[in-house]
């Protein structure tokens, strides 16, 4: 399911859905991804958030430290790039609930 996110505290505390992955691009008009990103990691620290930009990996990640990005991709990737960004992230959680 695909959903856009206007507003991210509603969408969290409203209860109705439970988010456990995030993809977003940095480029957005109502809401920035560098604003979504950091009100998202407010809300839930743990949330996996992978960023699509088209305005390099270093800028974003002058941003946005490295280390609270889940994955990072750069347009204009393929199917099979971001398939396998999301298949590594997915494979880190599926570590991480098995070892918590």
């Amino acid at each position: 399911m695909t959903t856009a996110i206007h507003n991210p505290r509603r969408c969290v505390w409203c209860g109705v859905v439970v988010i456990t992955l995030v993809v977003t691009d940095i480029g957005m008009s109502v809401i920035d991804g560098y604003e979504l990103f950091r009100e998202l990691k407010k809300l839930k620290p743990e949330l996996p958030i992978i960023v699509s930009s088209g305005f390099g990996n270093t800028e974003v990640t002058a941003r946005i430290s490295r280390d609270d990005i889940a994955g990072l991709v750069s347009k204009f990737y393929n199917f099979e790039q971001m398939l396998e960004v999301l298949k590594r992230v997915v494979d880190s959680l599926s570590i991480s609930m098995q070892a918590g």
